[in-house]
């Protein structure tokens, strides 16, 4: 099986995103994968978007609260991909700057299923859905079309963040979404930390 195009979320003007893009990318490239860098969407890149409608986060961290303007930035990130993988004709693998791979996929045994979440966390103890994973076009689909269903514009706005609103379409889909360990975990330096705010509004 022809092994899916990879595309790695970072920031290109961020020392720390681009210190951890640095520090995974290799543990890719080893197992015989392209990776291709996606630009994340930063709080400065939302005056010029407006797709996406937020609400009060009632799901995750530190709720119910104001989605942060990185979290929102995230979202972003994350909803523009499924937008380009929709439009082609195979599965790819989207990744954050932070996901170590440290084992090779079986992605060879992954033909009934359109999505696979594989990323553990930093220590280990379960899976960040958006971290890393493999996506159909056609789940890409349900993805994009799952947002218009659940947050409809101009009745209701996003209340969770992109790794619970994956968990809700994996449910909302029985069979075709699961989690799998054992291949690949979010890499984190201490010293650095992370590029995310979730408690806090953006400056």
């Amino acid at each position: 099986m022809k092994k899916p195009a990879v595309f790695m979320i970072a920031i290109s003007d961020n020392p720390v995103s681009m210190y951890y893009a640095g520090a995974t990318t290799d543990s890719w490239v080893r197992h015989g994968f392209e990776v291709q860098r996606w630009e994340a969407f930063t709080p400065k890149s939302l005056p010029f978007v407006k797709d996406l409608a937020f609400g009060i986060k009632k799901f995750g961290r530190g709720g119910p609260r104001d989605f942060t303007e990185t979290e929102k930035a995230i979202w972003y990130s994350q909803y523009y991909l499924w937008k380009m993988v929709a439009r082609k004709s195979n599965p790819a693998i989207i990744i954050e700057h932070d996901a170590y791979l440290h084992t090779a996929p079986d992605i060879q045994n992954w033909g009934d299923y359109e999505f696979v979440g594989f990323c553990e966390s930093w220590t280990g103890r379960n899976i960040t859905t958006a971290a890393a994973y493999w996506l159909t076009p056609n789940w890409a689909k349900k993805l994009l079309d799952g947002i218009e269903e659940l947050f409809p514009k101009g009745k209701k706005r996003i209340n969770m963040n992109v790794d619970a609103y994956i968990h809700t379409i994996m449910d909302n889909n029985p069979g075709k979404g699961v989690l799998k360990k054992g291949f690949s975990r979010q890499y984190q330096d201490a010293k650095l930390g992370t590029t995310i705010h979730h408690a806090r509004k953006d400056n």
